[in-house]
């Protein structure tokens, strides 16, 4: 290693690695490297609420958000009551996605044992700790920077933001499906 990297050119540059492997191995299915763990991790755990996926992922809710909703366009994933409490939404992939499910997650596997392959399981226990930090120390830097930003762009405040992203999921999965409509869904992977 050179003494000379900063570590977070070197969290850059694993980062930057990673997604190019997934998007290379996803694009196959017509679907962006976040798309892919999205679907994963409701394969994983279905009956996830939009802010469970969000904090399992480590993504912004307005993100996931995002995500979700072009998903649900895509009939990708649907949305559906909780059998206990009718308010909660949760995330279940949809009829196109699930005969995938398994294949995404062995392919969601294979990546994460890449990542790892060189590293002893001492190491990756260290190696998630540090990073654990390094974000905490993140947040903090940013939530420090929050109180004092004078900037004016005109958006809604961030808790606001967040807020009209998740309604856009509520209202798009009550929304009711429009007759004739093309339905798009994931691309089989080319032989």
């Amino acid at each position: 290693m050179n003494s000379e990297e900063h570590i977070g050119l070197l969290i850059g540059a694993a980062r930057r690695r990673i997604k190019q492997a997934v998007g290379s191995r996803v694009r196959r299915y017509r679907l962006t490297t976040q798309q892919f763990w999205i679907l994963v991790a409701i394969h994983e755990r279905p009956g996830l609420s939009l802010g469970e996926l969000a904090g399992r992922l480590r993504m912004d809710k307005p993100t996931a958000s995002r995500i979700v909703s072009a998903l649900l366009e895509r009939n990708l994933v649907e949305v559906r009551s909780h059998a206990a409490d009718r308010r909660r939404a949760c995330l279940h992939l949809g009829a196109p996605a699930a005969p995938l499910g398994e294949e995404l997650h062995r392919l969601a596997a294979r990546i994460r044992a890449a990542v790892v392959q060189k590293l002893s399981t001492a190491e990756q226990k260290a190696l998630g700790a540090s990073l654990r930090k390094i974000i905490a120390s993140m947040d903090q830097l940013q939530h420090s920077d929050a109180g004092t930003s004078d900037r004016d762009d005109g958006r809604l405040p961030r808790r606001r933001r967040a807020r009209a992203a998740t309604d856009t999921v509520a209202r798009t999965a009550t929304a009711p499906q429009r007759p004739g409509g093309v339905q798009r869904g994931l691309a089989r992977p080319r032989s």
